[in-house]
């Protein structure tokens, strides 16, 4: 038996394997016509929804929330308060035509030709110009004045001085002054201190650090298969504080910002549901769902994240094709 039936099903064997790469075949490959269906819908997202509701458009949203506090050492910039400022007397003088005297308050801004700010010690009173025909003589008044900041870059040579606060009107050219002899008394150390500047910088780069970090944390709780859209985020700033004052010496100081994130989240796989099931709905009798051809885009329109609720643009599409009796086919393409 045994010397009959192995050879024989060698020979069978080979004769099919044979056949099998002997005889013609054909690989037919179908490419129906596709047709692209879209739309345009909106779906509100809502925490208090338990699960999707596709015939009234609503999808479930999860509430996230994450806490942020950032601490941060800034260097102050700004000059201690054991500098000197320069000072001296300047001579105020008075051309106005028609002639009349002014009375200038007490702070009153003297600009040099080097760009040197000094300020007027006390009240001024400038006697108004006296005129003879064509002649006229200025009126003028000694006035003493303080540099508006300290350092001995102050200490400068004679000079001429203009009135920035006259700028723009007439009097700017009528009414300037000149110093006789150098300011003195400027002097500066090492020593800095805090400026309202500086504190406002701290705050400004530490707030923009901790908001985008809280951002990020948020965003890395959100579960799997869960969208957070960036209009779905707020961020409230709970504290921005620091112990330093304006003017305190210090070499820096210290910022603390805390930052409350909070955003509403939603499945993207409830989104796809929705598109496909509303696609579902419009396929016309006769033709079938190219399912791998879905593509859905989203955006928000308004988004509430305190009240839990988000109004979401769908713009959604997909392919459909007439359907395929592989049937009939077979038996049309036979022989």
């Amino acid at each position: 038996f045994w010397l009959v039936f192995i050879p024989g099903a060698i020979v069978v064997f080979a004769i099919i394997a044979y056949l099998f790469f002997a005889l013609p075949k054909a690989t037919i490959e179908i490419k129906p016509a596709v047709d692209n269906l879209s739309f345009q819908q909106t779906v509100k997202a809502d925490k208090l929804a338990a699960s999707l509701d596709i015939a009234k458009a609503v999808l479930p949203a999860e509430y996230l929330e994450v806490s942020k506090t950032n601490s941060e050492d800034f260097a102050a910039t700004g000059n201690a308060s054991n500098e000197g400022k320069a000072s001296g007397t300047i001579t105020v003088f008075n051309k106005a035509d028609p002639p009349q005297s002014f009375t200038f308050k007490e702070g009153t801004r003297f600009l040099s030709d080097a760009g040197k700010l000094f300020l007027a010690s006390g009240k001024i009173i400038i006697p108004a110009a006296k005129k003879s025909g064509n002649k006229i003589t200025p009126g003028s008044v000694t006035v003493r004045v303080e540099a508006a900041e300290g350092g001995d870059s102050y200490n400068i040579a004679p000079s001429d001085f203009s009135v920035p606060g006259l700028k723009g009107t007439a009097l700017y050219y009528s009414i300037n002054a000149t110093s006789a002899s150098a300011m003195t008394g400027g002097f500066s150390s090492a020593t800095k201190k805090v400026t309202s500047d500086d504190i406002q910088m701290a705050k400004d780069q530490l707030t923009q650090k901790t908001v985008s970090e809280a951002k990020e944390e948020l965003k890395e709780k959100v579960p799997a298969d869960y969208i957070v859209l960036d209009e779905a985020i707020e961020v409230d700033v709970l504290s921005a504080s620091t112990q330093a004052k304006a003017g305190t010496v210090a070499e820096n100081f210290n910022y603390q910002v805390t930052v409350k994130a909070r955003a509403l989240v939603f499945r993207k796989s409830d989104l796809d549901q929705f598109a496909r099931n509303y696609i579902l709905a419009q396929v016309p009798e006769g033709k079938t769902l190219l399912e791998n051809a879905l593509q859905v885009d989203y955006s928000s329109s308004a988004v509430d994240v305190e009240g839990g609720t988000a109004s979401i643009n769908l713009d959604f599409s997909s392919g459909v094709y007439e359907n395929i009796d592989t049937a009939a086919l077979e038996l049309l393409i036979m022989g």
